[in-house]
């Protein structure tokens, strides 16, 4: 919605030439005139774009292996490498990165893990939390050797 109202804004509004209205938002002079024609201000929807790749055919394959090695040692499991050498005798012509990609994929799903970090900001409000230095330190006073903690 917020594209949709922007342009109509631009053009009922601010009277701004369907020219200018496509210089400053990037889009075709076809679409903002089709979309100002509309009555309704609706957003149009577009339908969810399906990638095909090679490695569609292969995919349960693949994961059934990623599957098995998980519960094998960390010496034992097959290297990516090793399981896109096995996928290339099954006929698979695509290349290893897509195969990589997958595998790196499936296991952050299986961990359950994030792919970032979390970040935790160390600000607190005055008095919620203190820092202490358990350090002992020494100090010559008087000519005494003195401790300090």
């Amino acid at each position: 919605m917020g594209t949709l109202a922007k342009i109509r804004r631009m053009y009922l509004r601010d009277g701004l030439p369907i020219k200018e209205i496509e210089r400053r938002t990037g889009l075709a002079r076809n679409t903002i005139k089709a979309w100002l024609r509309k009555g309704e201000m609706v957003e149009p929807k577009y339908p969810q774009r399906v990638n095909k790749t090679k490695l569609d055919g292969y995919t349960e394959t693949l994961a059934t292996w990623l599957k098995a090695d998980q519960h094998r040692g960390k010496r034992d499991r097959r290297t990516v490498k090793t399981l896109y050498e096995a996928l290339a005798e099954q006929g698979y012509t695509g290349g290893y990165g897509r195969v990589a990609s997958f595998a790196r994929r499936w296991r952050e799903d299986q961990s359950g893990k994030a792919g970032k970090a979390a970040f935790v900001p160390l600000k607190f409000a005055l008095g919620d939390a203190f820092q202490f230095d358990w350090s002992t330190e020494y100090a010559w006073v008087g000519g005494l050797h003195q401790a300090s903690t």
